[in-house]
């Protein structure tokens, strides 16, 4: 009943049949459950891949609450992250002054999600990071997960009154 052929061109799990990424959704939630005791409250998906069933099986699986770069708008208790500013100007690539050129036409939105990959980094991209970091700080940014943004958008957590602006690591 797995319909991922996987003699095929990989196209992501998350770009398959509704059946397929229900099944693939719950599973995922009941091993990390299971072994470590936490609920899986966002999707990222490999490749940023969806569609429209995406949604469709999200909805079935109401504690995921969040999904990063989805498809269509946040809507009542389910908040859907938009692409505007990449913390990685390529994947695995971190530039302070690529980023902030970036930032200065997007520093205006209501929140900004810093996605990354870490392992690719060298040392100097961990000090641009760091740079990075200190430049929202001072720019006033909350850094908050997506499942605590969701939470503050939805009204089920107060937003930090000192800052009113937040940025969600995933």
């Amino acid at each position: 009943d797995d319909d991922c052929d996987r003699t095929a061109k990989f196209h992501g799990e998350f770009a398959t049949s509704f059946a397929h990424q229900l099944k693939h959704l719950k599973m995922s939630q009941e091993v990390f459950r299971k072994y470590t005791g936490l609920t899986m409250r966002t999707l990222g998906t490999a490749g940023n891949a969806g569609n429209d069933d995406t949604r469709k099986a999200l909805a079935e699986v109401p504690e995921i609450k969040t999904w990063l770069f989805g498809k269509g708008k946040s809507e009542g208790d389910f908040t859907v992250f938009g692409r505007w500013l990449n913390l990685e100007h390529a994947v695995g690539k971190v530039e302070y002054n690529t980023f902030v050129r970036n930032y200065a036409k997007h520093r205006q939105k209501e929140y900004i999600v810093l996605q990354g990959h870490a392992a690719m980094w060298s040392d100097a991209m961990f000090e641009d990071v760091k740079r990075i970091v200190e430049l929202l700080e001072n720019e006033g940014w909350t850094f908050v997960t997506p499942y605590e943004y969701h939470q503050i958008r939805t009204g089920k957590l107060k937003p930090p009154a000192q800052r009113p602006r937040s940025a969600a690591a995933g």
